[in-house]
């Protein structure tokens, strides 16, 4: 019960059209696991060790540290540029984990206009409509971008999913 899940099925974007972008953005968050604290964490860890189960990252919700204060809009186009939250659905108990995974990261619509918000140097990522994502050390990453999740399912019809599987 202490064990919510990967964070690949507790958050989704809230539009299907986003979906690259949530997936390329998030691609090193999505297999994390979300859990309610710090002594389940470990609890997990041994229990991976024990069955022999690979090395896996958890995120304790009473546990994340990280500067939760994010950079203002500081451009000239402030409508065309969204924090990566701001376009993903998920429990609100879950917000700690996911506000973690997405710091940081920015929404832009059009590759154009990420372009050339990137070009600014101000930002540290930012994702576009495509998956493209542009990093402030001039990095950038692009292609096709594996589909995590079944974007046809309600977040409420992927709790009922897990509640059932649960009962097991």
């Amino acid at each position: 019960p202490n064990v919510y899940g990967f964070v690949r099925d507790l958050c989704r974007p809230v539009r299907s059209k986003y979906e690259l972008a949530f997936s390329a953005a998030l691609t090193y968050h999505l297999d994390e696991v979300i859990v309610k604290d710090f002594d389940t964490a470990c609890q997990c860890i041994e229990f991976c060790k024990l069955k022999n189960l690979g090395s896996c990252t958890f995120l304790p919700l009473n546990g994340l540290r990280f500067k939760k204060k994010d950079q203002k809009y500081i451009h000239d186009k402030p409508e065309v540029l969204t924090p990566l939250i701001e376009i993903l659905e998920f429990d609100e108990r879950d917000r700690q984990a996911i506000e973690y995974a997405s710091k940081g990261i920015y929404f832009c619509e059009t590759p154009k206009d990420a372009i050339e918000i990137y070009r600014t140097g101000k930002w540290k990522k930012i994702v576009d409509i495509n998956g493209t994502i542009y990093n402030k050390n001039g990095m950038i990453t692009g292609g096709n971008a594996k589909k995590y999740y079944n974007t046809n399912k309600s977040l409420e019809a992927l709790k009922n999913e897990k509640e059932k599987l649960e009962e097991k």
